[in-house]
């Protein structure tokens, strides 16, 4: 019988820790909020003061074409189908077979 079928299934894998699991997501959510605020003072700081709000928003940008590529591709490559033991082939998460699954 194939191992979706059984009755007793367990809700998580058994290596799957809670715990551990909730403070990866916390410390990456922290460690994302804060990048944003000190790459903008840290490229506004070494400016002139008149570059400054242009070197802000070219750091705001590049967050967000970083994060758009992110959940586009690099998603499917880090966590989709496997490509090499190390690389993920990249799609799009959007994609009908991503709905799929």
């Amino acid at each position: 019988m194939s191992l979706g079928y059984q009755e007793d299934l367990p809700a998580v894998p058994g290596w799957l820790n809670k715990g551990d699991n909730a403070w990866q997501m916390t410390a990456a959510t922290l460690v994302g909020i804060q990048s944003m605020p000190g790459l903008v003072i840290l490229y506004a700081s070494v400016v002139k003061k008149k570059w400054a709000v242009n070197s802000a928003f070219m750091a705001l940008y590049a967050f967000a074409a970083v994060l758009i590529c992110w959940v586009l591709v690099g998603y499917r490559m880090a966590f989709g189908d496997e490509l090499l033991p190390f690389w993920g082939k990249g799609a799009p998460v959007l994609g009908q077979t991503a709905l799929q699954s």
